[in-house]
C-alpha cells in the first residue's frame, strides 16, 4: 500500500470494540460500515504498523528461543532415560555433553539405538540458527563443522 502512495490505517482494536460494542444489531457488514466511518470522521486511536524487517526479527528471537528451549528439553530427555539405567551423565553442555554421552553408551547398543536419534534431533534444532548456550557461548558456526564443537 505504501508503494502506490496509499497511507495505511491501524486503528487500536480495544478502542474500536469498545465503540462496536455500542451497536445492537452486530453484522459483520454493519462492523465494516462502522470501522469506515471512524476512519472518514477520524475518530479512532491509531497504532503503529511494525516494518516487515521488525516483524522477521521478532520471529526470528522467538524460533531461536523457541529452539534453545526443545534443544534444553532433549538433553534432560537423554539424562532421564540414560538415569533410568543407572546411567549418570556427568554435568557438560556441546561436546563435552556428547562425549559424555558417547562414553556411557559403549556396550549398549540397545540403549544407544534410543538415545542417538534424540542426539540427531538435539544437533539439526541447534544447527539450524546457531543457538547460543546459557553462558553465551555459540554452539553452532554455519554448516562448516560439528554443531556441538565450539570453533573458538
Amino acid at each position: 500500500m505504501t508503494a502506490e502512495c496509499l497511507r495505511p490505517i491501524c486503528i487500536e482494536a480495544r478502542h474500536a470494540q469498545e465503540i462496536l460494542s455500542e451497536t445492537l444489531n452486530k453484522t459483520d457488514a454493519k462492523d465494516a460500515d462502522f470501522l469506515a466511518q471512524l476512519a472518514e470522521t477520524g475518530f479512532y486511536k491509531t497504532v503503529r504498523i511494525k516494518s516487515f524487517e521488525a516483524m522477521l526479527i521478532r520471529t526470528l528471537v522467538g524460533t531461536r528461543t523457541q529452539l534453545l528451549t526443545i534443544t534444553t528439553q532433549l538433553t534432560n530427555q537423554i539424562r532421564g532415560v540414560l538415569k533410568t539405567f543407572g546411567l549418570i551423565v556427568p554435568k557438560g553442555i556441546g561436546c563435552v555433553f556428547v562425549f559424555n554421552v558417547f562414553e556411557l553408551l559403549e556396550g549398549q547398543t540397545q540403549l544407544a539405538q534410543i538415545i542417538l536419534p534424540l542426539l540427531d534431533v538435539c544437533r539439526v534444532s541447534a544447527a539450524e540458527f546457531g543457538l547460543k548456550t546459557a553462558d553465551g557461548d555459540t554452539e553452532y558456526r554455519g554448516h562448516h563443522g560439528d554443531f556441538l564443537c565450539r570453533g573458538d
